[in-house]
């Protein structure tokens, strides 16, 4: 008898039937979170694109706004330039330009003078200021130093008369040899022990100390923290030194003042008189300028200039190392101590003569 075929009924029984729409319905809530997620970073993206393109908007503006003041600079550079083009080209005003310009020179050079003049003694008070904090740090450490070895050595007898009495009792522990005296070695076994660590704490203090020495003696010196109030006002002073010498130096035919107006004033302000009177000048400022970069031994002018000053400034506060205007005012015409020949109504910190307020200390 045949037996028949078991048919497959899996798509017919309920458990599958009921499987099907389950299966279908996760599947499409992943998809829509799938979606969902790349919406959101989509926005996300656009979010940022938005961000960028603002940034980058804002930056063309302010580039657009640069540009437009350059081209005002540029525009006003080039109207300067052909004023000034018309003016050489012109037989009369031509020299005047000419003399206006070596005469900016001139003020240029003598800043550049105090500039070289500034940082030599700036360099030189730094050594000083170092070899004086290097000098105080020693002497400090040196009084730390002998504080710390006079506790040593009294820390150190300490210890050696604790060793003696250590020994001098081991030595009466050795003595009590023999059983019956048990008792006498038991009684004195406590006292030896109290009197060993006491000998111990004493050598750790001693090893302690002499690391805390050795401490000291690693100790770098310190760097100075900046130029004090007097290193700041000297420098001030031998500045302000140079400028009156400076001032001196030009003040044969007005050639400080006339710098000074070349500084503060347009060309077109300026007249130097007749071409012949121009010609002159010319010839006359390269000759000063070398002149005065080619000085030597002049120290002890400077010095001297420096000194009076020194006895006749003041200042606001005693943290102050700017001198007060009005106390600067005049110019030694000779620079003697016991003698100075006359002054010159000028205040070379008032007029700011060779940009010296530039580079004066606060």
């Amino acid at each position: 008898m045949a037996i028949p075929l078991l048919a497959d009924r899996s798509e017919d029984t309920p458990s599958a039937r009921t499987l099907e729409p389950e299966i279908s319905l996760s599947v499409q809530v992943g998809k829509k979170e799938q979606i969902d997620e790349r919406l959101l970073t989509l926005f996300q993206n656009r979010a940022e694109l938005k961000k960028e393109f603002a940034e980058l908007r804002a930056e063309r503006d302010r580039l657009l706004e640069l540009l437009s003041e350059q081209k005002q600079l540029t525009d006003r550079e080039q109207a300067r330039m052909k004023a000034l083009e018309k003016r050489l080209s012109d037989p009369e005003t031509g020299f005047t330009a000419l003399v206006y310009y070596q005469l900016r020179e001139l003020w240029d050079a003598c800043h550049e003078q105090l500039v070289r003049f500034k940082e030599e003694l700036a360099k030189q008070q730094e050594e000083r200021e170092k070899k004086r904090v290097a000098a105080e740090f020693n002497q400090q450490r040196q009084h730390r130093l002998q504080k710390l070895g006079a506790k040593v050595a009294a820390v150190r007898a300490e210890s050696d008369a604790m060793k003696a009495q250590v020994l001098a009792l081991e030595g009466e522990m050795a003595g009590l040899a023999g059983f019956w005296n048990l008792f006498k070695r038991r009684k004195l076994e406590p006292e030896l022990q109290q009197r060993r660590l006491a000998h111990e704490a004493i050598r750790e203090q001693v090893d302690r100390l002499l690391d805390e020495r050795i401490s000291i003696e690693s100790e770098p010196v310190p760097l100075p923290k900046g130029l004090g109030v007097e290193a700041r006002r000297l420098i001030n002073l031998a500045l302000l030194a140079l400028s009156q010498h400076l001032y001196i130096h030009f003040s044969e035919n007005s050639l400080a003042t006339m710098a000074r107006g070349a500084v503060l004033k347009a060309l077109k302000e300026q007249h130097y008189g007749l071409r012949p009177d121009c010609e002159r000048f010319l010839a006359m400022i390269p000759d000063v300028v070398a002149a005065m970069r080619a000085q030597r031994g002049h120290g002890q002018d400077l010095k001297m200039r420096a000194n009076g000053l020194r006895e006749r400034v003041r200042y606001k506060s005693d943290t102050d190392a700017m001198p007060a205007a009005d106390s600067v005012d005049g110019i030694p015409l000779q620079a003697s101590e016991s003698d100075f020949g006359g002054i010159a109504q000028v205040n070379v910190l008032t007029d700011n003569y060779w940009n010296v307020l530039d580079l004066l200390l606060a």
